[in-house]
């Protein structure tokens, strides 16, 4: 496909701004004492073999991230991810852009562009985590992939967050409420798609969690765009997680079902269990286990069509073992053995992440 002029000037305009604002460790700006803006952002490098195919490199993506705070109870938070393409040509994608108004300590409302409080990974680790999340790349289910969803991620509308604590135990409760669709920029219907998180952490055993999570969306279309046909789509999230370091433990169970009105019902089912022990000098082994299986159909129908078009296998066994090594307090570097026990492909990944700022 052939760029016109304006789009090549439009795409070169882009890029230069990324590597403008990559380039900036940390900007601050003061106007009259009350705003203070905080640019962020972060990028990986990959260099990767697949049994018998050439090694190659590749720039997984760039995430920007700028936070502004207004006044000690108002927040606005922007996020913006470029990726490269397989044909080499880069995209960018508005992963979160959103305003916040904190009423009080334990109560606030964001409106816009969030993620949507599902499970315990897909909050803890977002876009921007290579710094944090432990392994080079998330559990299969939970990708965030433009295009390559196999749960919906994103919400465009209202999210609450309410904490509070009870006989020992911190309780926090997320709703969101928005267009679904994964994150539609405008509701095509009169359903909106709902979600709720619900996580106790006992106070004597700080780093621990467990959580129970909830999504629903009335009217999704076959390929999750507003004129296909629709089905429902019910999603249930149980999960438990202790970060106590040294020891990092995620468990999650994933389950997601397609409810056609007039046709067929399919059921996903996907769990993971991922452990971790840092080192005093900051070296990281860990080690990941998921299973995902897709297109049960109570009418054994062959193909859930949601999954069929994001391109999702229709069964997934992966093996993921590896060590962090940490180069710098703003570059990591991750050694990763990757083995596709369905499929019976084995891969090596080297992955280099880079921070800019703070």
């Amino acid at each position: 496909m052939m760029c016109s002029k304006a789009q090549l000037g439009s795409l070169v305009t882009r890029m230069a701004l990324v590597l403008v604002c990559a380039a900036i460790p940390r900007f601050g700006l003061a106007a009259n004492g009350d705003i203070y803006w905080n640019l962020y952002s972060e990028g990986e490098i990959h260099l990767t073999t697949v049994d018998d195919h050439p090694l190659s490199a590749h720039i997984g993506g760039l995430d920007l991230f700028a936070k502004a705070d207004p006044t000690d109870s108002i927040s606005v938070v922007s996020e913006l991810m470029v990726m490269v393409m397989p044909s080499g040509m880069p995209m960018t994608h508005v992963a979160r852009f959103y305003g916040e108004y904190e009423l009080t300590a334990d109560l606030s409302f964001a409106v816009g562009r969030t993620h949507i409080p599902l499970g315990y990974y897909a909050t803890a680790y977002q876009h921007g985590g290579l710094m944090f999340q432990t392994t080079s790349n998330r559990p299969y289910v939970l990708n965030m992939n433009m295009g390559g969803e196999v749960l919906p991620m994103h919400n465009i509308g209202v999210h609450g967050t309410g904490t509070t604590s009870i006989a020992g135990i911190d309780v926090a409760l997320d709703i969101a409420v928005g267009n679904g669709g994964s994150g539609a920029k405008e509701d095509t219907d009169h359903e909106k798609a709902a979600s709720a998180r619900l996580t106790l952490s006992p106070q004597a055993f700080y780093g621990l969690q467990f959580g129970i999570s909830g999504y629903y969306e009335g009217k999704v279309s076959a390929d999750r765009n507003p004129d296909g046909p629709r089905t429902a789509e019910v999603i249930g999230v149980g999960h438990i997680a202790c970060d106590m370091y040294p020891y990092e433990f995620i468990a999650e169970y994933i389950e997601s079902r397609h409810q056609q009105r007039k046709g067929d019902d399919f059921t996903l089912r996907a769990w993971y269990v991922q452990a971790a022990y840092r080192f005093l000098q900051g070296y990281q082994p860990y080690f990941r286990y998921e299973v995902m299986d897709r297109d049960y159909s109570f009418t054994g129908a062959a193909n859930d069509p949601i999954l069929e078009k994001v391109g999702a296998p229709p069964r997934l066994e992966r093996l993921t073992a590896g060590v962090g090594i940490p180069i710098h307090s703003t570059q990591k570097l991750k050694l990763e053995y990757q083995s596709d026990l369905e499929n019976k492909e084995h891969s090596l990944v080297v992955q280099l992440g880079i921070a800019f700022g703070q």
